[in-house]
């Protein structure tokens, strides 16, 4: 008995099937050929989705316990994503980026959505609005843009679908420094959000301080002219405020 559940672009296929031995594996179907991924230590496993770059996620059982985590299987060997602090996680999707989605046991408040990104697990109802009353409980699918369909539980108590959106935050741009006689340009595109002008005499510490120079707004770009140029190597960068 085999179970296909999702493929990519290519044509892979992943999902799960029954070995000679009667437990169930996750697969990787290419080429005509179905490659049994292995487990992480225990007897099953199961992929539940692949990306455009190859990468399959699920879950798979560990040794000796009757526990299972979610794996990221990226071609070389199966990784054990953790949970959220409790037993067991699943793992559904994962994007063009290499974001997953899926749940995970917690040790106090039962079922929640993550995302797994950077290498680290985050908990889906930290990155909401705590006054939303929703509990994210299972996160199923995730965008190339980020977006994250999934069940939890809204505010009257009712098992509902949800939809996240990620917020844009705009990054701040980059600095020009032109040389002007005995002073200094320090130039940046206008932006939607207000930045800060900071400036150290060394980047290896945290003494950051506002230049205080006004900036002065020509042809779409803020400059600061700095004219009492310090001695020595100085740094400059853009601080959202």
């Amino acid at each position: 008995t085999s179970y296909a559940y999702d493929l990519n672009s290519t044509g892979l296929v992943v999902g799960e099937s029954t070995t000679g031995g009667g437990d169930w594996h996750a697969f990787l179907y290419s080429g005509g050929t179905m490659q049994d991924l292995g487990t992480l230590g225990g007897s099953s496993s199961c992929a539940y989705g692949i990306n455009n770059n190859g990468q399959i996620v699920g879950y798979a059982d560990l040794p000796a316990f009757s526990w299972w985590h979610a794996f990221l299987d990226s071609g070389s060997t199966m990784i054990d994503l953790g949970t959220l602090g409790g037993y067991t996680s699943e793992a559904y999707a994962i994007n063009s980026s290499g974001q997953i989605v899926g749940y995970s046991d917690t040790p106090v408040s039962g079922f929640h959505a993550f995302l797994y990104v950077g290498g680290t697990m985050l908990d889906l109802n930290s990155l909401v609005n705590t006054n939303s009353g929703w509990t994210l409980q299972y996160a199923k699918a995730i965008n190339d843009k980020g977006l994250v369909a999934g069940q939890g539980v809204n505010p009257s108590g009712q098992s509902h679908a949800f939809l996240l959106t990620p917020l844009t935050i705009p990054q701040p741009p980059s600095l020009a420094i032109t040389a002007l006689d005995s002073n200094v340009l320090i130039s940046w595109p206008t932006n939607t959000l207000s930045f800060a002008l900071l400036q150290n005499a060394n980047l290896t510490t945290t003494n950051w301080t506002i230049v205080t120079n006004p900036p002065n707004v020509v042809n779409g770009q803020e400059q600061v002219t700095i004219s009492a140029l310090p001695v020595g190597p100085h740094f400059y960068r853009l601080w959202s405020r």
